[in-house]
């Protein structure tokens, strides 16, 4: 059957996901996840190729993956998995093929791949449906506003880039096609690239199917669903990659979806959805029946405190070690212990204007990404700050000892900083210098320059301001930028 008619309509529900079988549960039915993945034992790029090859046409399968499915390729592999023995040895080019699998996975460093070699004849795991299905491709682009699915029939051989969908029903394929199913694959789904790489782990099994709707309203969105299908019927020689392009998808395409659109959300909530972002923040409408506990329950709505707010933030190893290292050498006390003041600096901002103080650090880094945990707390009566504003965090480290020059007094050497200064003979010096962050305007010096260094900060752009010149110094002032 071809990929976009859907004329076989089956009813009940089995879905394939990529690695295990796990049911779940999706209102007021249950999803059992299972896909055919593994090496295939032969592949044939033509319809020509496979018939050369193989002269039994119930041994040569059709295999599908993401890329065929949605611009309307065939490929075809071997298909032996009912082939009886006697069959497989009258068949020499085949048996050859079958034998070149088994060495194969003799040859692997895997144990689980060198079992398989004992049935060489069939995939590894075997997860193809027995029935029609509806095929979800795993890896598609991000510019078209619906993912292209559609109905196979069981002889289609699903591969490891195709979600199936066994026995759906029309109902779930119109869910599935709707903009309520792409709001939630937009703010969820993986990306490959920028295109949207589906799973049934994160995407599939999260995703809130409609927990009451009525017989009428499934009605609706099966009627809807199969004006979709109805419309691609119109256009035979189209692939789903020609129909759901932007630029040329069918005006009566693009009709029917914004039908179903429609139905699908009035299972969701009375109210009519502006968007993406308004229909992913949909939570339930009064009459909905919902469920509370402490696992599986219904999100009604989030609480925050604003007054006073939380600001959490994340700091390197290096970080917490040092404040570490000065908090046991007595030099300054661990957040833990005490309210150590912080401020915050907002994304548009140039000084440190909101003040506050530390209440929480966390008793343990993160492995993954070598940062430890903290929280500040702020004052905040004037509600300004709201949760998931983004700022820079200053952490009080303690005082220390430094020396301060302007940024003008600092020239670059190609991949160094270096500052002229004058020697007790009035001749000019190059020091090469490392450098910290900016302190009341000026600019820490971490190494590289004494106490008593002479440094020249005015009449770098004279070009007799060279090392080894002889120059009559004049003293200078260096002042920090006014609060």
């Amino acid at each position: 059957m071809c990929p976009h008619t859907g004329q076989e309509k089956p009813s009940g529900q089995r879905i394939a996901s990529k690695y295990l079988a796990q049911a779940l549960s999706s209102g007021k039915t249950r999803w059992n996840f299972g896909r055919l993945v593994g090496k295939v034992v032969s592949m044939f790029e033509t319809i020509a190729h496979a018939q050369t090859f193989v002269k039994h046409p119930d041994k040569r399968g059709t295999y599908i993956g993401s890329e065929e499915l949605i611009n309307k390729k065939q490929r075809y592999c071997l298909w032996l998995v009912d082939c009886a023995p006697d069959v497989l040895r009258r068949m020499p080019n085949i048996l050859s093929r079958v034998e070149k699998v088994r060495q194969f996975r003799l040859a692997s460093a895997k144990a689980p791949t060198r079992e398989l070699a004992s049935t060489p004849a069939v995939f590894s795991e075997m997860r193809q449906p027995s029935t029609a299905y509806l095929a979800v491709p795993e890896v598609s682009s991000e510019n078209r506003a619906y993912i292209p699915i559609g109905f196979l029939p069981a002889s289609v051989i699903a591969s490891n880039l195709l979600y199936t969908v066994e026995n759906a029903a029309i109902f779930h394929f119109g869910i599935l096609s709707s903009a309520m199913h792409m709001a939630w694959v937009r703010s969820v789904c993986g990306r490959l690239e920028s295109r949207y790489r589906y799973s049934a782990g994160i995407v599939y099994n999260n995703f809130p199917w409609p927990q009451a709707e009525t017989p009428k309203q499934r009605q609706a969105i099966e009627a809807a669903a199969q004006v979709v299908l109805d419309a691609r019927t119109k256009y035979p020689d189209s692939s789903l990659a020609d129909l759901y392009d932007p630029l040329t998808m069918p005006a009566d395409l693009v009709e029917a979806h914004h039908k179903l659109d429609a139905a699908v959300d009035a299972a969701y909530s009375k109210k009519n959805f502006s968007g993406d972002r308004d229909r992913a923040d949909r939570r339930v409408d009064a009459g909905n029946l919902i469920q509370g506990g402490q696992t599986g329950a219904t999100l009604l709505t989030t609480i925050v405190t604003l007054d006073p707010i939380h600001f959490v933030f994340d700091a390197s190893e290096a970080d917490y070690l040092r404040y570490a290292r000065l908090s046991a050498q007595g030099q300054r006390r661990s957040s833990r212990d005490v309210k150590n003041p912080v401020t915050v600096r907002l994304a548009d901002e140039t000084e440190w204007k909101h003040a506050g103080v530390m209440d929480f650090v966390d008793n343990q880094l993160n492995a993954r990404s070598g940062t430890i945990r903290g929280r500040a707390i702020f004052d905040n009566k004037d509600l300004f700050l709201l949760p998931g504003t983004f700022g820079h965090l200053r952490l009080f480290g303690g005082t220390v000892a430094a020396l301060l020059i302007p940024d003008s007094a600092i020239v670059s050497d190609q991949a160094s900083k270096v500052v002229f200064t004058v020697t007790p003979e009035n001749k000019i010096a190059v020091k090469q210098v490392q450098l910290g962050q900016i302190h009341e305007g000026l600019r820490v010096v971490l190494s590289g320059l004494a106490q008593n260094d002479q440094v020249v900060i005015d009449g770098l752009a004279n070009p007799f301001v060279r090392p080894g010149v002889l120059v009559t110094p004049h003293d200078g002032i260096i002042a920090a930028a006014a609060n």
